[in-house]
């Protein structure tokens, strides 16, 4: 089954280069591309933008992601109502704004791919970028390659390394930087090289092994107002963010995410 992305909220399969995150970045460097293909879900009983499953490939897989989806989804409120306490502001600040859901959760597979490829400077796994909805959850396996800026060195990034499969990295994304008035940024991320003996480095004929994740980016409610929230505005500190919906943000960030919409290259429609 062929599902062709677009710049509303993603459904299904989307192929290998579809994505070019460095764009979230500079607009300009949509040569730039991601060595990954994903598969995206979007809230179970959601009739505006239907999920796209594979029932007779896969059996069993749209009820595990549906149940997976829920438990990341209440996971997520339970840390906005700790945020909530956090930063002081009225229990229910956060959360109301994230009902009904409109979150979405991500299958990433990352192919095997040679230091060469991506040693050529127009390739990653993924590009420096932040993600654009309140925070993200991530599961990864243990191959390595996920990367976090530091914060204190812009331009130095750390690698975060899970030791088994079941640990979640969690990370602040754009909308929870716009509602916090850039109070609380947003965590910029890339998925370089996983750790590497010093013997293979300079070996552009190594190959990386595959590298799977889910990823569950929580987001506001569609019609949710994404600019900076009152308790974060003064007369010192105005507001630097434009009060347009949590859907509009959503399509304006996947309009300039995605490469191309309308070519998929060897695929069959």
């Amino acid at each position: 089954m062929l599902n062709v992305p677009s710049p509303n909220p993603q459904r299904g399969w989307s192929y290998l280069g579809a994505e070019s995150t460095a764009r979230l970045k500079n607009p300009d460097h949509a040569h730039l591309t991601d060595e990954k293909e994903h598969f995206d879900v979007g809230p179970p009983d959601d009739t505006a933008y239907p999920n796209k499953w594979m029932e007779d490939e896969f059996p069993g897989f749209r009820q595990l992601s549906e149940h997976f989806y829920d438990l990341c989804q209440t996971l997520c409120l339970q840390i906005m109502a700790a945020m909530e306490l956090g930063c002081g502001l009225t229990p229910g600040t956060l959360q109301d704004r994230c009902r009904p859901a409109a979150s979405e959760l991500r299958y990433n597979h990352y192919p095997r791919v040679s230091l060469g490829k991506l040693y050529d400077g127009l390739t990653r796994r993924g590009w420096p970028h932040t993600d654009f909805g309140l925070i993200t959850l991530l599961f990864q396996d243990t191959q390595g390659g996920l990367q976090y800026e530091d914060r204190a060195k812009p331009g130095t990034f750390l690698p975060l390394m899970c030791e088994s499969e079941d640990e979640v990295a969690v990370n602040i994304s754009d909308t929870f930087q716009r509602w916090s008035n850039d109070s609380i940024p947003a965590g910029v991320h890339q998925v370089w090289l996983p750790p590497l003996a010093d013997e293979h480095l300079a070996q552009k004929d190594h190959v990386l092994p595959e590298r799977k994740s889910n990823v569950f980016f929580f987001k506001a409610h569609r019609n949710a107002l994404v600019g900076a929230l009152p308790d974060f505005v003064s007369e010192t500190r105005p507001s630097r963010y434009e009060n347009i919906t949590a859907l509009e943000f959503h399509k304006r960030m996947t309009d300039v995410l995605i490469r191309n919409a309308l070519v998929v290259p060897n695929a069959d429609s």
